[in-house]
């Protein structure tokens, strides 16, 4: 999976090829590599088919300067998003009950695209 963002209006989007040159506001967007800091701590529970996932036990900063935008989780079946917009550096997913985790992947605004493989 790759992570593009627009250096004019902050805007990422994730793709499962490269085979394309995106642009946003005009302008080519840049690919996002994954960040070499050691700061932000993924964490995972499951229970069944829910799954939920916090970013440094859900007390990650959250406010316009600095924030957790989204989280995706990579399955055997695709993956699932979800862009936070709460309080909180956490959510939940249900999967399928054929859906096998593969990767985790969070964006921080300030520090960058991380990863936890499973």
């Amino acid at each position: 999976m790759k992570f593009f963002i627009c250096n004019e209006c902050d805007k990422v989007i994730n793709l499962d090829t490269d085979d394309i040159e995106l642009k946003c506001c005009n302008k080519k967007m840049e690919e996002i590599n994954l960040s070499n800091e050691d700061n932000h701590v993924i964490s995972l529970q499951r229970l069944g088919n829910f799954v939920n996932i916090k970013i440094d036990d859900g007390k990650h900063s959250m406010n316009n300067v600095h924030k957790i935008v989204f989280i995706i989780i990579e399955t055997s079946e695709g993956y699932h998003k979800k862009y936070l917009n709460s309080e909180e550096s956490l959510c939940d997913f249900i999967l399928t009950s054929n859906e096998v985790l593969k990767r985790i992947w969070c964006y921080c605004n300030l520090h960058g695209l991380f990863m936890m493989e499973l």
